[in-house]
């Protein structure tokens, strides 16, 4: 009988070591999965800052033109001005 239990024990065992190495490559998986993710995370957070950076660059851009416009329509109204 002994030898019978003993048997159970070891294929028992054997199951526990493949559910063991099965749930250790599960978590080798994720790890990476998140690790990805993580990433992607820090690279869409960057993007965003980029983004952010060129929207304020094309509004300074816009006012820099508008004033620019200004200033040379000041200058010909003095040249005008001191012309006449």
């Amino acid at each position: 009988m002994s030898g019978g239990t003993l048997d159970l024990l070891k294929k028992a065992q054997r199951w526990d070591d493949k559910h063991l190495t099965k749930l250790k490559q599960e978590k080798d998986r994720i790890t990476e999965e998140l690790r990805e993710a993580m990433k992607k995370s820090r690279k869409e957070s960057e993007l965003n800052t980029v983004e952010q950076q060129i929207q304020g660059l094309e509004t300074r851009h816009k006012y820099a033109k508008g004033d620019r416009e200004q200033t040379v329509r000041f200058i010909k109204i003095g040249l005008l001005c001191f012309v006449l």
